[in-house]
């Protein structure tokens, strides 16, 4: 192997030392990054689906509610209540 002038096989050795310890230390980094951003993605989906229950449960609400006032509803022009086979339409 021919070496540049002043380039010495051990400054060669020593530079690739130095590069793969760099290398190893981002990846060992990466892996810690990963990791982190894994753990944080689980706790936002556990709050997504603990968030998504309590919609379900408030549209179930509404929708009771809503049914509740078309049971009730009231012809305005006679005042009497609407009958069933309507309010089922």
């Amino acid at each position: 192997m021919q070496f540049a002038i002043g380039i010495t096989p051990s400054l060669v050795i020593t530079h690739r030392f130095k590069i793969s310890a760099n290398l190893d230390s981002l990846r060992n980094q990466d892996a810690e990054e990963r990791e982190i951003y894994k753990q944080a993605i689980e706790e936002l989906k556990e709050r997504c689906e603990e968030k998504q229950v309590r919609v379900d449960e408030e549209t179930e609400k509404f929708m009771e509610f809503k049914k509740q006032i078309a049971l009730n509803a009231v012809n305005s022009r006679s005042g009497k209540p609407i009958s069933p086979k309507v309010r089922l339409k």
